[in-house]
């Protein structure tokens, strides 16, 4: 457990780090976000049995399982068997992806983040941020194409924008989502009402039970995904989803307290707005998790721009507050059997090989 305890301390120093005097210039906060990337990667990626597919893709990398590997989209395929028939290891096969994932973060944050420490420490405490981008492979390559395509559909580049997600798809079909975002962000959205309104609501069907029924009823007529109807991801049984309740509070909280002005900071609204409905969705339909693990980074330059655009006059307390709420998060996630079956025990590849 106790490089998670590292793990957790380094990001709390960094977010302070960031926020104190010391770091009172953009090139100051640019370095502390280069230490916390690199920290982050370096000790990632030398993990061992870490994260949901490691087994499995562990066993076929190495004794090779065609049947497996042609369910594969074709370019998550194509780079698995680059790297397995040149005889690379597996760990750097998986340190690669992460090294995809880690330099998306910082394009991102870079271009786009206004707190960007605050953000990606947001996004390494995640669950559904950088822990599924350790434990998805094939969603990983994908989600981190469409965190860099972010910084195109923000100024307007749809060409970029497009081709990015296309090539996310033959990594990982969830990428086929994002592609109508072009469309939702020329809409001239700017109610607060309706943005907070809309999560609350789709989260409240979710307890009633009334968004699993509906699901059900577009599955049977449209005869797709219908063996997952019987099983967990139909299951109902997640609660009151407490974590999600907590990140609506942050959410309804900071956007009441904001003033978003410019169309950039609408269309960053509106992703922000979709993973939270998606989220509020996947609480008790788990087949919807994926696809809020494709939104989910966009919370670590939505919740940094809120509070900069804040009419809280304290913003380093308030972005204490949000770091805090976020620890609590993970630290509930941290002793759950999930966590606990998908993570640890934490070993490093250098006690196997």
């Amino acid at each position: 457990m106790y490089p998670y305890v590292v793990f957790f301390i380094f990001i709390f120093f960094t977010v302070f780090l960031s926020l104190s005097k010391q770091c009172n210039d953009h090139m100051k906060e640019v370095i502390v976000l280069v230490m916390l990337l690199l920290f982050v990667f370096s000790l990632f990626s030398l993990r061992y049995n870490v994260g949901a597919d490691y087994v499995n893709y562990n066993k076929i990398y190495v004794h090779g399982n065609s049947d497996a590997i042609e369910r594969w989209e074709i370019g998550f395929r194509n780079l698995f068997n680059l790297f397995r028939l040149s005889n690379i290891s597996f760990y750097v096969f998986t340190s690669f992806i992460l090294a995809v994932n880690t330099m998306a973060l910082f394009i991102m944050l870079r271009k786009e983040a206004k707190i960007f420490v605050l953000g990606a420490a947001i996004y390494f405490l995640s669950m559904d941020g950088f822990f599924a981008s350790i434990s998805f492979y094939r969603q990983s390559l994908s989600v981190s194409l469409f965190m860099i395509s972010i910084v195109f559909l923000l100024k307007n580049k749809w060409i970029s924008y497009i081709s990015l997600n296309l090539i996310g798809i033959l990594f990982h079909y969830s990428s086929f989502i994002v592609l109508p975002m072009i469309a939702l962000t020329r809409f001239k959205l700017d109610s607060k009402a309706l943005f907070i309104s809309a999560p609350i609501i789709l989260y409240v069907s979710g307890q009633l039970g009334l968004i699993q029924d509906f699901i059900v009823i577009v599955l049977r007529l449209s005869g797709i995904y219908l063996e997952y109807i019987k099983t967990d991801a139909f299951s109902g049984e997640s609660g009151i989803g407490l974590s999600y309740l907590v990140q609506l509070f942050i959410f309804i909280f900071l956007l009441s307290t904001s003033n978003i002005d410019t169309d950039r900071e609408r269309k960053i609204i509106i992703l922000y707005t979709i993973y939270m409905c998606l989220s509020a969705i996947s609480i008790n339909l788990l087949l919807f998790y994926r696809l809020s693990v494709v939104f989910s980074p966009i919370q670590a330059i939505a919740i940094p721009m809120l509070i900069f655009k804040s009419k809280v006059k304290h913003q380093n307390l308030l972005s204490l507050a949000v770091i805090t709420l976020y620890s609590f998060l993970f630290l509930r996630v941290f002793f759950s059997p999930l966590f606990i079956r998908d993570f640890t025990p934490f070993n490093f590849i250098g006690l196997f090989e």
